[in-house]
């Protein structure tokens, strides 16, 4: 749903409480939606005065229809009250992006990790441990709905929560909701119950989708090996599933047409990152890692630059690189943007997130105080870099996700503010 350009007092839209879990296929059937009028006040006062400030700023970008239209209720974090007009409108005029407003998306008694928003920039998903059941849930959150808990009535495992690449939606995952428990990748859409995607045994990981209207393909790691499946978005199972060799994981890129693959060597001192076609076999070596660790390759938007964590196998500090795609075969083109930056050892499926424009990244800085890590913004150009700051009462937020519409300025990530760990969005003035 987008703000329409029509008086203000007709703009607020109607948010659903985020407060309840719904059954999958409650979901599906009935659809919960519960106001909360207090918030959603709030939050349609705060975009709507974003939206005139933008619109009387003159150094500031063109106003787009349903500019930051971000139908997340939840509990304003930051700040205290709605800015001001005149306060907003000196955000917007500034070259760094400004805080506008920390969002807590969601929060129960469990603890939720690993955002991650879809192609569209309209739906969210991330893991959910529960402490009841002992166990780990995807979560799927549409806008002006209750969030909904993939298998929620099931004891089984879910993890690696990505969206697919392309002009379809869709949420893929590993599952191990089987009878005989085995593993596989699942999908999932805000139009369309789960289902499993791939058969066998062995131990999942690392999916990554690409998905047009009339078909998609998916690569994914099961035992050390890679695998690429092509199917219809429709269909129940892979069509062909066939092994593109030895590696870590894989990438898909943006239109589908190839992706970044991280190899090793048996004695697992170094690795590779290189390109390899879908629809073929050729494959390019852009850089290679010796006695360092190459891991989460993210193609940008554009497709020219690929980013990735990186550390040297004797520490345990990590940095963040880049390379173009455009490398001759083992140059020395990748460059360093960061060092010592914050990565998710439990959750190795969390890459580097892009800027919509192919830009610059975002990512957490590792020196911290007080367990309160810089959120930060370096730029591929020059590796320049600011910082944005956050509520000081948030502490350990990791796993940034850029929304990847360039008028949708909303970065997602999980923090504390007590015990349980939360999902948060804070929304900036604007995109850098």
């Amino acid at each position: 749903m987008e703000f329409a350009r029509i008086p203000f007092v007709h703009r607020i839209p109607l948010f659903a409480g985020f407060t309840t879990h719904s059954s999958t296929q409650d979901f599906w059937r009935n659809p919960l939606r519960q106001c909360t009028w207090q918030l959603t006040l709030c939050l349609a006062v705060l975009f709507a005065l974003h939206q005139t400030a933008l619109a009387q700023t003159d150094s500031s970008p063109a106003l787009y229809p349903g500019e930051l239209t971000i139908q997340m209720p939840g509990a304003l974090v930051s700040p205290a009250s709605v800015p001001t007009l005149k306060e907003i409108a000196a955000m917007s005029g500034e070259e760094i992006p400004q805080p506008v407003a920390v969002i807590r998306v969601h929060s129960d008694a469990n603890n939720h990790y690993a955002p991650t928003w879809s192609g569209d920039g309209t739906a969210i998903g991330f893991l959910r441990s529960d402490l009841q059941k002992g166990t780990r849930k995807a979560v799927l959150q549409q806008p002006g709905q209750a969030p909904v808990t993939i298998y929620d009535d099931r004891t089984s495992f879910e993890d690696m929560v990505t969206w697919s690449s392309g002009p379809r939606s869709l949420m893929v995952f590993e599952s191990n909701n089987e009878p005989n428990g085995s593993n596989n990748v699942h999908q999932t859409s805000i139009a369309s119950p789960p289902q499993r995607i791939t058969s066998g045994n062995g131990v999942i990981e690392f999916p990554a989708i690409h998905s047009s209207g009339q078909s998609s393909t998916l690569v994914f790691r099961r035992d050390r090996e890679l695998y690429l499946a092509t199917y219809r978005p429709d269909s129940a199972l892979a069509e062909s599933v066939d092994s593109i060799g030895e590696g870590e994981e894989a990438q898909l890129s943006p239109n589908g047409r190839f992706m970044a693959i991280v190899r090793r060597n048996e004695s697992g001192n170094e690795y590779r990152l290189v390109i390899r076609e879908t629809a073929g076999e050729r494959e390019k070596t852009l850089c290679v890692a010796t006695d360092a660790i190459i891991r989460n390759p993210r193609i940008s938007p554009r497709g020219n630059e690929i980013a990735f964590h990186r550390r040297d196998i004797q520490n345990n500090r990590w940095a963040l690189w880049v390379i173009p795609t455009s490398a001759s075969e083992g140059d020395s083109s990748a460059r360093e943007l960061l060092a010592d930056i914050r990565v998710q050892e439990d959750f190795r499926h969390v890459g580097p997130t892009w800027s919509p424009h192919s830009s610059g990244l975002w990512c957490f800085a590792n020196t911290n105080a007080q367990a309160h890590y810089p959120l930060q913004f370096v730029r591929v150009s020059d590796a320049s870099s600011f910082t944005v700051e956050y509520p000081l009462p948030i502490t350990s937020a990791s796993e940034a996700a850029c929304n990847p519409v360039v008028r949708r300025p909303v970065l997602l990530f999980a923090g504390h503010t007590s015990k349980p760990r939360d999902i948060f969005a804070i929304v900036l003035s604007h995109q850098p």
